[in-house]
């Protein structure tokens, strides 16, 4: 499930599932721990893996590597892997403004 943030309700119905059957699994998705925490929901503590992705390292890009581009632009998959980069940037930025720090 994507987006666990937008839905916290979620957390507490999928606890109770785990809870009711260990072998049943969920890979739960976000952008936003700190919408999570306002929130208070249940994060179900030791019963979950913590994962982090983070931007491309210019190594993975391999020959596609423009360092350049990476400095300009970083290197977060959804931008440095766009058409319009730039366009791609100002619209993240204005995104995670509105919506992780405006409303903090």
């Amino acid at each position: 499930m994507d987006e666990i943030q937008k839905v916290p309700e979620m957390l507490s119905a999928i606890h109770s599932i785990v809870e009711d059957n260990k072998k049943i699994r969920f890979v739960l998705t976000g952008s936003s721990a700190r919408k999570l925490k306002r929130s208070g929901p249940d994060l179900m503590a030791g019963r979950v893996l913590l994962r982090n992705m983070h931007p491309f390292l210019l190594s993975e890009l391999g020959r596609d590597a423009d360092f350049q581009k990476a400095l300009e632009y970083g290197l977060l998959p959804i931008i440095y892997l766009a058409g319009d980069p730039g366009t791609t940037l100002d619209t993240y930025v204005s995104l995670y403004i509105r919506e992780e720090v405006q409303y903090v």
